[in-house]
């Protein structure tokens, strides 16, 4: 016969899934919330992991270090943020929130495993310098849908913050 019909393309088990049927906003909104968990969660496990290590019995001192460990993060995620941003030029801010959500889910498994102070720092500043998944679902966030986007994508911040 001259006219046949294609048979749709079958769809892949994931595709199925309510997250993958969800506005690409909201997804963003939940990897937001996951990564801001990720990251702030050090800052109640800090000064346990201070005294854990033993680095010091001193309560000023141990606000003094928890404050470093927690810093460090933020340091190093400061500095290469600009590297992370030409790369999501580059290559997709897709790609940038896989990766980098990845790698500080990695990082943070890391400070888990530290057996010292600079041990733990040093996965503390590794784990900033992979941090972008925030600017960078911010930015997906807006090119998809304008100001709404990244309003929902700051809520999911937000709601990390208290989950």
């Amino acid at each position: 016969p001259c006219c046949t019909t294609a048979k749709p393309p079958a769809r892949v088990a994931w595709q199925t899934t309510h997250f993958a049927r969800m506005d690409p906003a909201w997804r963003l909104c939940c990897v937001t919330a996951a990564n801001c968990m990720i990251v702030t969660c050090m800052y109640t496990l800090a000064p346990f992991m201070v005294l854990d290590l033993g680095i010091t019995d001193d309560r000023q001192a141990l606000g003094y270090w928890s404050g470093f460990l927690v810093a460090a993060f933020f340091l190093s995620r400061a500095l290469t943020l600009p590297i992370w941003g030409r790369l999501a030029d580059r290559l997709g801010r897709s790609w940038v929130i896989r990766v980098s959500l990845l790698l500080t889910g990695m990082g943070m498994a890391l400070c888990g495993f530290a057996t010292s102070l600079w041990g733990l720092a040093l996965a503390r500043l590794a784990t900033g310098a992979c941090s972008a998944v925030h600017a960078s679902c911010c930015a997906l966030g807006f090119q998809l849908a304008g100001t709404r986007g990244t309003a929902i994508v700051e809520s999911g911040w937000s709601v990390g913050k208290l989950l």
